[in-house]
């Protein structure tokens, strides 16, 4: 298990794919981001996790359910539960770039 914070446990990192495992704490957010090449493949592992895509709309994921952004699209991950939040997330196929970008008080 990681330790509590957005900081990832990187898995695999190669020019095509990057794997990474991430633990968030309650009430806690990453930053806004988008990439330009590569789509995103969030899993989630345990607890609870929101993903807020461009225009507003919000995915919860519970353990074993998964999410594909396709690149460019802003986007953001926030723990929305009462416990820490483990996810995978799968970055393929291009070069991994992150792209802080704001997301509005109302998630677009």
């Amino acid at each position: 298990m990681t330790e509590p914070s957005d900081t990832p446990r990187v898995l695999v990192d190669t020019t095509d794919v990057r794997v990474a495992e991430f633990s968030l704490p309650p009430g806690q957010e990453g930053d806004g981001h988008y990439h330009s090449a590569v789509t995103e493949h969030c899993y989630c592992l345990e607890g609870s996790l929101a993903v807020v895509l461009r225009g507003g709309q919000q995915r919860i994921l519970a353990p074993g359910e998964k999410l594909e952004i396709q690149a460019e699209v802003p986007h953001q991950i926030i723990n929305t539960g009462t416990a820490t939040c483990r996810y995978l997330v799968v970055q393929a196929v291009g070069e991994f770039d992150f792209i802080c970008c704001a997301m509005t008080a109302n998630r677009e």
